[in-house]
């Protein structure tokens, strides 16, 4: 009988979509029920404190900046005995738009909880095609002609960063003190849906278990206006459904990244 070549890059068509192929059939449904708890709670509580809500208390003291941190720090410092100044920067004007429970809850503790078996490859390019960068490309374009109606509507415009200046104000400053917030929370948020949770859900709901990562994006920006939902779970299917095509995280990353920072250069000309 005739030979096969066997592709072992690219999975069959007819195959279900895993994000991480080869892996053993869960023996337990407690991981996935630890991971979603976890995800509904550090996303229900930053919604929460974005929100401003108050009730039962003030959800604000989740909103952890540098400068609130510091004190922790220097304790910190002293306990382990670095030099004085060690931690000063973190009074910096240019890190305080750092979210540091974003960065916490959404990317150091889940990285630290898959980094045991994490799969390296999922953030490199040797799973691209060669057509990868024209879909990266149209999503962009989609994303930027999107962003183009935030800074035409006030309500929209207010609501994603209502901190930036007004036009005549010190744009090019403002530019580089919104760095750290994005830096702070995209790559947590994808890494958070797109890896944490969507491998637990591919391991027990392969068919539609991704379902869940757009719908837990969607759930957390309810207080949100209804055209912002709209456009982020319609981002959040196309990115889910590329890092389950390719396996591949960059690839939501570098996308989600370079969205938001156009959204802020466009708002910043408003």
């Amino acid at each position: 009988m005739p030979n096969k070549t066997i592709d072992l890059a690219e999975p069959p068509a007819d195959a279900t979509p895993v994000l991480l192929r080869g892996a053993a059939p869960p023996r337990s449904a407690w991981p996935l029920r630890l991971v979603l708890i976890y995800v509904a709670a550090v996303l229900g509580v930053d919604a929460a404190a974005t929100a401003s809500w108050e009730w039962p208390f003030d959800w604000s003291i989740f909103q952890w900046s540098p400068l609130s941190m510091h004190p922790w720090a220097q304790a910190l410092q002293k306990a382990a005995g670095l030099p004085n100044g060690a931690t000063r920067w973190l009074t910096a004007r240019w890190v305080q738009s750092f979210d540091c429970f974003k960065f916490v809850w959404w990317l150091l503790v889940p990285v630290l909880c898959s980094v045991w078996r994490f799969d390296w490859r999922a953030m490199g390019v040797g799973r691209w095609k060669p057509h990868d960068k024209y879909w990266l490309g149209g999503i962009l374009l989609v994303g930027i002609a999107a962003a183009f109606i935030v800074p035409r509507t006030p309500a929209l415009a207010d609501f994603v960063y209502h901190d930036l200046p007004r036009p005549g104000g010190d744009r090019a400053g403002a530019f580089w003190r919104e760095l750290p917030r994005l830096c702070s929370w995209a790559i947590g948020f994808e890494f958070l849906l797109r890896y944490f949770l969507l491998h637990r859900l591919q391991q027990h709901w392969p068919r539609c278990g991704w379902l869940l990562a757009p719908l837990a994006e969607g759930l957390y920006w309810l207080h949100a206006p209804s055209f912002w939902i709209v456009g982020r779970v319609a981002l959040s299917v196309l990115l889910t459904r590329w890092t389950l095509r390719r396996r591949n995280l960059l690839l939501p990353i570098l996308a989600r990244f370079l969205i938001e920072l156009c959204l802020i250069i466009l708002l910043l000309q408003r």
